[in-house]
């Protein structure tokens, strides 16, 4: 299990602890002193809890929007829970559309090179508190005659707490968050990468190209993310040597984080394997330990699982392998998130399925 993994379900079971504890401690109370009883409670449970969330996920992307706005970014689209408003070319629309991070996400784009990303993602933590400010004046000024909008007041406190916390670790988890990458923001350059990395992302998904790519000297978690950007550019160009080098600047630093050493061995077999004579490639996989080798065969990433295609129709001439490797490429695409990935990693995948099939055209491995 990887630390992003591990992190997450620590997270989540913190996230539950707290939901707990606001169920038995405050809604549970709540219906005693209300004199709330049978199938009311639950509605009332249902509806509180829910319009908390609601409450919390709209103020943490308005957050994001009003910090964008004032440190210098213009909007691109506000999501919410999938909903999205979004810019277009004729205006702005309304939509359903998938979305980076655990309820919703606001995509901006730099007016320039001196804006700010600190206001745009403390926004939701600053709208949190005065969130906090206003509901503990209603709970306790406001509603001290009606008991139930004083539960409901500390049930959308509570509610937003949950959030805030996930939404401010500051490692990576199954989402990026804004603590995650507020981590990486030490400096002018930090803001300058973080910049290029929104630019970029916001470049593939209009599908542009990116390019040209700034370069950093410092490799942080940040600007990682453009060199990996780099590496796939090369590699759907067949410049492989410059993928190389770039390749070797994350190698370089271990501290990156399991996640990075994962991709960095993953990019570097499939650059071994898909360039090299056979005879080469089976004497890198061989000579791979077998805790590697197992990595490879099961690994889900999809440039990964191209790598073993490799291995699989071209050095060990499997079928089953072969057909495991093709099986998986469905849900592999379903879960990548960056921008601009997924298109590359097809490409290379199906580049590979090519000439496999080539070798071996009695293989069935239509999807």
């Amino acid at each position: 299990m990887k630390k992003e993994d591990i992190y997450s379900l620590v997270v989540y079971g913190v996230m539950v602890a707290i939901a707990l504890f606001v169920g038995l401690e405050i809604i549970a109370p709540a219906f005693r002193t209300l004199g709330i009883v049978g199938a009311s409670q639950y509605g009332y449970a249902i509806i509180t809890i829910v319009a908390a969330f609601l409450i919390n996920v709209i103020l943490l992307e308005l957050g994001h929007v009003l910090g964008a706005i004032v440190g210098g970014y213009d909007i691109k689209s506000v999501n919410i829970l999938g909903l999205a408003l979004y810019r277009s070319e004729k205006g702005w629309r309304v939509g359903f559309k998938s979305f980076e991070g655990l309820s919703g996400e606001t995509v901006v784009a730099p007016k320039n090179a001196k804006s700010k990303p600190v206001l745009n993602l403390w926004g939701g933590l600053i709208l949190y508190m005065v969130e906090v400010v206003v509901g503990f004046y209603l709970a306790y000024y406001v509603f001290l005659a009606e008991q139930w909008g004083r539960y409901a007041s500390i049930i959308v406190i509570a509610i937003g707490g949950m959030l805030m916390m996930y939404n401010f670790m500051p490692f990576r988890m199954d989402t990026v968050t804004d603590g995650y990458r507020l981590a990486t923001l030490s400096n002018e350059k930090g803001n300058e990468a973080y910049n290029e990395l929104i630019r970029i992302e916001k470049a593939y998904k209009d599908n542009r190209d990116p390019k040209p790519f700034k370069t950093f000297k410092e490799v942080n978690n940040l600007t990682a993310q453009i060199l990996v950007y780099k590496i796939y550019d090369a590699l759907i160009n067949e410049q492989y040597d410059d993928a190389l080098g770039f390749l070797e600047r994350i190698e370089a630093h271990p501290r990156l984080g399991e996640l990075y050493q994962q991709r960095a061995f993953s990019i570097r077999s499939f650059i071994t394997l898909w360039t090299s004579k056979k005879k080469e490639a089976s004497d890198y996989f061989y000579n791979l330990s077998a805790k590697d080798r197992k990595f490879l065969a099961n690994h889900n990433a999809m440039l990964t699982m191209a790598a073993y295609l490799i291995v699989a129709g071209t050095i060990e001439d499997s079928y089953s392998e072969a057909r495991f490797c093709v099986d998986r490429r469905p849900g592999s695409l379903a879960k990548i998130k960056e921008p601009g990935r997924a298109e590359i990693e097809n490409k290379l995948f199906e580049s590979v399925l090519v000439k496999v099939q080539k070798k071996h055209p009695n293989w069935d491995l239509n999807p």
